[in-house]
């Protein structure tokens, strides 16, 4: 919580609900987006947001280039979007 901006929006697991609440800005995808072309200010990533296909490759691809890991530990790595991608988190 402490790295969402006001309006901000966080990908995540659905059991992330139970810790944030379980509100709109909240979503579950696993892709980052890929599909849905939005981008959050908060993604995090825990073992069943794995691999497979494009949407995963495209995900890797957004979070070297558009995010900073800010937590990692046994469950989560937790990303925060960067100052310089931009502000389009919700979709158009």
């Amino acid at each position: 919580r402490s790295h969402l901006p006001p309006n901000g929006k966080v990908m995540g697991g659905s059991e992330l609900g139970f810790a944030l609440g379980f509100q709109p800005y909240l979503i579950d995808d696993r892709f980052l987006g890929y599909l849905s072309g939005i981008r959050p200010d908060v993604f995090v990533e825990n073992e069943y947001y794995g691999g497979g296909g494009p949407g995963w490759v495209a995900s890797r691809e957004i979070l070297q280039t558009q995010y900073h890991l800010v937590l990692q530990n046994k469950a989560y790595n937790v990303y925060v979007r960067n100052q310089d991608s931009g502000s389009d988190s919700r979709p158009k």
